[in-house]
């Protein structure tokens, strides 16, 4: 699954970690949404600031259409 089109966490439920506040990339309304993170299973599409997240994911991902065969990925250090 391409980056742009993955949860922020595979998981939600794994154990007694803090709850704390992320941004993903939302593709459906092609924007980053800040959701409750778990710290469980983590994908490349999580960021800790909205600035991260607009920086990194909206360039790429705003331009893919709403089609599962494009593949996009984008890289985070």
């Amino acid at each position: 699954m391409p980056n742009c089109m993955q949860p922020m966490e595979m998981k939600t439920v794994c154990g007694d970690i803090p709850l704390i506040y992320k941004w993903h990339w939302d593709h459906e309304t092609k924007s980053c949404e800040r959701l409750p993170y778990f710290g469980c299973e983590p994908t490349r599409n999580n960021f800790y600031s909205l600035n991260d997240c607009r920086n990194i994911a909206r360039p790429v991902c705003i331009k893919l259409p709403n089609d599962d065969r494009y593949k996009y990925s984008y890289d985070i250090e």
